[in-house]
């Protein structure tokens, strides 16, 4: 779970929920795949990976100022969306821009 700049786990269904880890990038939407796997959007172009139950976090820079939403297909292959569409096959450490819608002023969100 993420809320601003904090980012919290539950081993326990949701019961209760520990802060694991502080950010001082605004978090807008979180990823995960597996108790493992999870990639954390911060406002901009920023990703946070962790491919370790969030004992560790690699951020990631991706030239894409738009960044709102990723989706993991598989423990290891996940996409990113912002004005581009990236995808990693490792997990989310390296990223691959597969497409760019760019820039325009009409609203354009794909849900994943």
């Amino acid at each position: 779970m993420i809320s601003r700049q904090k980012i919290f786990k539950s081993i326990d269904g949701g019961s209760t929920w520990t802060h694991i880890h502080s950010i001082k990038d605004s978090l807008l939407n979180i990823a995960a795949y597996g108790v493992d796997n999870a990639i954390f959007i911060a406002k901009g172009n920023k990703l946070f990976v962790t491919n370790n139950g969030s004992a560790t976090l690699n951020s990631i820079t991706l030239t894409d100022t738009r960044l709102y939403d990723a989706i993991f297909v598989s423990s290891t292959i996940a996409y990113a969306i912002g004005n581009k569409l990236w995808k990693t096959t490792d997990g989310g450490l390296t990223w691959t821009q597969i497409y760019d819608f760019g820039w325009t002023r009409l609203i354009h969100r794909p849900i994943f």
